[in-house]
């Protein structure tokens, strides 16, 4: 065995420890298990605020006493068409609030099958204005606008930290009535960040 081959083994056994420890703490979390971060709103709050948020709407007694208002004034009885404006983002946080809130929320109410969406989809559009050429009739606008504001409040008691975020949502008709609304208040305690459940 040469020098260069001696050499190269030495490194080859000097490395591996290394590659081994890299990554080797890395796993898939369950969905009810998270880094909980006392400072900013994670993806489990939304996808929290989200499903509670939306499962009040739809079981909202006002909400489907609308709805059935809707469909009856409609030919066909078709089903109302819901647009989600958007959700102002009134915290310290940059957060993607229609990638993390309102898609999640639409996908949700969409399985419901209580109300259709209005596509704000450039090419959308301009496919509806090529069948509005075509056919002469004008599309179908929004029936319903949802729209809201997340808000966050926090304070300190000694080394004890509290934040609390409201997502608060209101639903207005194409009269600009209020129909619905409702909020979710999430808030955490604690020292410094943790694994929380």
């Amino acid at each position: 065995m040469n020098r260069t081959t001696i050499l190269l083994a030495v490194a080859a056994m000097a490395v591996l420890p290394l590659m081994q420890g890299c990554g080797s703490d890395a796993q898939v979390i369950e969905q009810d298990r998270s880094i909980t971060s006392i400072d900013q709103i994670d993806i489990q709050d939304f996808r929290s605020a989200a499903s509670t948020l939306t499962r009040k709407m739809l079981e909202d007694p006002r909400f489907v006493s609308e709805v059935q208002r809707l469909k009856a004034q409609t030919p066909g009885g078709a089903a109302p068409i819901m647009k989600i404006s958007k959700v102002k983002n009134d915290t310290m946080l940059k957060v993607d609030m229609r990638g993390f809130l309102v898609d999640p929320m639409e996908a949700e109410i969409s399985k419901s099958n209580t109300v259709d969406f209005f596509a704000e989809d450039a090419e959308a559009q301009s496919l509806a204005k090529m069948n509005e050429m075509r056919s002469g009739q004008a599309p179908r606008l929004p029936d319903l606008v949802l729209y809201g504001t997340v808000r966050e409040l926090t304070a300190e008691a000694g080394r004890t930290k509290q934040a609390s975020y409201v997502f608060h949502l209101k639903l207005a008709n194409a009269s600009g009535i209020t129909v619905w609304q409702d909020d979710k208040l999430i808030t955490k305690q604690g020292t410094h960040n943790a694994v929380g459940m």
